[in-house]
């Protein structure tokens, strides 16, 4: 008798242990959750994304120049995937030719360049539009980026907890390496929304134009 009562507890555990797992990866989701729906509160709520859409550009187009830039010879840099990267929107062909100066003051110079030209049109933009007109835009340019990409996050997160499951992983607790792996495909997901939004905000143009008198 001994035997099933304890293979009915084994089974107890298990399940106890599942539902315990389930709880955690959800509490993962809760978190990512609440900071994703904070930032469309915001949009929704009409605030000025303006500030923080500037941040975006300043931030990406940084650390792109890092990311193409980084090695200490300048023979070793991508320039040209610098190049590809904003060729058509802050780039040509006959961009960074010519590089002069120590890699540090040549990769800011550069850094400061496409800063510059970015704002430029940043503005060019704004004038274009109309300063009200504009701020809704991006409004719905965050708004729009944020939902794409949190449902491709969702997605992706769904496979992570598949791959997971609720076996041990490779000699690891599976919940703390879906907490990793989930903080992570987070991470990522916040750089495609700024990514997105920066691309959108610089490349955007009006339906049509009124011409006034």
């Amino acid at each position: 008798t001994l035997a099933p009562e304890s293979a009915q507890k084994r089974l107890e555990d298990q399940n106890f242990q599942r539902r315990k797992n389930v709880l955690t990866y959800d509490d993962v989701m809760n978190q990512q959750r609440t900071l994703i729906y904070k930032e469309r509160g915001d949009v929704l709520a009409g605030g000025d994304m303006q500030n923080k859409i500037r941040s975006m550009i300043h931030d990406t187009i940084s650390e792109a120049v890092d990311q193409y830039l980084h090695e200490d010879d300048i023979a070793m840099w991508d320039v040209e995937g610098q190049r590809a990267k904003y060729r058509g929107l802050l780039c040509n062909d006959d961009d960074f030719q010519v590089i002069t100066g120590t890699p540090i003051e040549a990769r800011e110079a550069i850094r400061d360049e496409l800063l510059s030209r970015a704002q430029k049109l940043y503005d060019f933009k704004e004038k274009l539009f109309g300063e009200n007109e504009f701020r809704e835009v991006e409004r719905v340019v965050l708004l729009r980026n944020v939902d794409q990409k949190w449902m491709d996050h969702l997605e992706a997160m769904d496979s992570l907890m598949e791959s997971i499951g609720l076996q041990a992983y490779a000699n690891r607790n599976p919940i703390s390496e879906y907490r990793i792996q989930g903080a992570d495909l987070f991470d990522e997901m916040i750089g495609e929304i700024r990514e997105g939004t920066v691309r959108m905000m610089l490349s955007v143009m009006p339906k049509t134009q009124n011409v006034q008198r």
